[in-house]
């Protein structure tokens, strides 16, 4: 387990949600959630990575759903 990675992580996590608190509007939509989600499954995900809780393979895999989920809402929001 590497202890720089880690520390570096959580502070690069917490900036990340903070930020994306103080730049959404107000209210949780269907597009504030999914980011929200998105973004914490895919921290725990490298919290898990890091830890060598998951597999490089089962990471990758996670990852790429996150990324076609993001991409899904981005089109649904551009046809909307």
């Amino acid at each position: 387990m590497n202890t720089t990675a880690l520390i570096c992580f959580t502070i690069i996590s917490l900036a990340l949600l903070v930020g994306i608190f103080i730049t959404k509007t107000g209210g949780f939509g269907r597009f504030s959630t999914s980011v929200l989600l998105l973004t914490a499954a895919l921290i725990a995900t490298t919290f898990c990575r890091l830890l060598d809780l998951v597999d490089s393979s089962l990471f990758g895999n996670i990852v790429f759903a996150i990324v076609g989920f993001a991409g899904g809402l981005i089109s649904n929001k551009i046809g909307a």
